[in-house]
């Protein structure tokens, strides 16, 4: 297998540059008008710094937030995670950032799993994992590691077009959380009966608190839920912010699903409107409900203005892989694997067309302490990252 990281690495760092040098001046990082910040959504790619949509933020300082605003640490940030990122200015494709905010999409009870069809379901909803879902190394054989009645907490997108959930990491909990969550987009809605839809589950809002003014198909919400249903029916404990406001931006990057589609010069991604002209660039195939895509442009009143729109493929998706950077914390001679300081990732050496830099370079050249740099793919228990690129510091 070839890698083709490089490609799509030189062409981010390219765009990045580009858009720096043409868009110098205003911006704001999603906290108000005139500065020079930036800003991205969308899942974690990389560690050694934070890497997101192919940007490296420097994470150093930034503080970190959960869906609910709590603050985390840098060490709770994990591959696969939907992440929103605050950030000064993009310099050849690097930033430092201000603010990172991760939340999942569901949190919740395993209903059923199907192996067969990669998908389980839960709180109702169908979730779809793919080579490309990362899972929590709690997890043992992907979803043949997961059962009805666990609880797990699961990144990703909701497709609009599927009305399922497209994982980007799966974790199990372990203990019991106090409430449940669900993030997705309304389907329908009931203000009489005090209900909405979300796929193919039905939610009472009955006795919530801060209840939208007003609830709309097609509108993003973020749901806490009572961990039993009554009446058949999930209650909703309270609203909460599922798509933040983003202020005056030159450099803003989202990745997600589109899912409402009006047209090819304006949908949503994630919840966040995106229009196109006659100078955006489009890559990959036409753009549809549903598709995956990564856009960058502009911000302006709270609509991107898109410079680029590159449909992802789940294929692509899988074969852009991971990156790490760090110095090496463990390493098991016997199994051909390694461990970097302060990432939970485990590293195999194994496959066949792993090359290390320097040339000369090998597994015995790895030793504690040794500064690294790693791009691999995902092996086959979405734990564990075969290595196809090692560069080992002299």
């Amino acid at each position: 297998m070839t890698q083709n990281w490089w490609p799509r690495w030189m062409a981010t760092m390219s765009l990045a540059v580009a858009a720096s040098l043409v868009q110098l001046g205003c911006g704001g990082g999603g906290v108000g008008t005139g500065g020079t910040g930036s800003f991205a959504s969308g899942p974690i790619s990389g560690f050694g710094s934070v890497i997101v949509n192919g940007i490296t933020f420097d994470n150093t300082g930034a503080v970190v937030e959960d869906g609910d605003g709590v603050r985390r640490q840098n060490a709770d940030l994990r591959l696969g995670m939907r992440v929103e990122v605050e950030s000064e200015a993009i310099s050849g494709g690097q930033a430092k950032a201000n603010r990172i905010r991760y939340d999942a999409a569901l949190l919740g009870r395993v209903d059923a799993v199907d192996s067969v069809a990669s998908t389980m379901t839960v709180l109702g909803q169908t979730v779809s994992v793919s080579t490309a879902t990362v899972f929590d190394d709690a997890i043992v054989g992907r979803l043949g590691g997961l059962a009805a009645g666990q609880e797990v907490e699961v990144h990703g997108d909701f497709d609009a077009a599927t009305t399922r959930y497209k994982a980007t990491r799966v974790e199990r909990r372990t203990t019991a959380p106090a409430s449940y969550r669900v993030r997705g987009v309304v389907a329908q809605v009931d203000p009489v009966a005090r209900t909405l839809r979300i796929g193919p589950t039905t939610f009472s809002y009955a006795g919530a608190s801060s209840v939208p003014a007003k609830i709309e198909v097609g509108q993003f919400v973020r749901l806490t839920l009572g961990t039993s249903q009554v009446g058949g029916l999930w209650p909703v404990q309270s609203f909460s912010t599922a798509v933040r406001e983003v202020g005056e931006l030159d450099d803003a990057s989202f990745k997600g699903l589109i899912n409402v589609f009006d047209s090819i010069n304006s949908f949503q991604v994630d919840g966040r409107r995106v229009t196109t002209s006659s100078s955006t660039v489009f890559q990959g195939i036409q753009p549809k409900l549903g598709d995956r895509v990564e856009v960058e442009g502009a911000v302006r009143g709270g609509v991107m203005q898109a410079r680029k729109v590159e449909v992802r493929t789940d294929e692509q998706e899988t074969q852009e892989g991971f990156e790490l950077k760090g110095t090496v914390a463990t390493i098991n001679a016997l199994a051909g694997t390694f461990t970097l300081t302060g990432q939970a990732t485990t590293i195999s050496t194994s496959r066949p067309d792993l090359v290390y830099q320097p040339s000369g370079a090998g597994f015995a050249s790895l030793r504690v302490g040794k500064k690294v740099e790693v791009k691999g793919l995902l092996a086959t228990d979405g734990v564990t990252l075969e290595a196809t690129f090692i560069k080992v510091d002299d």
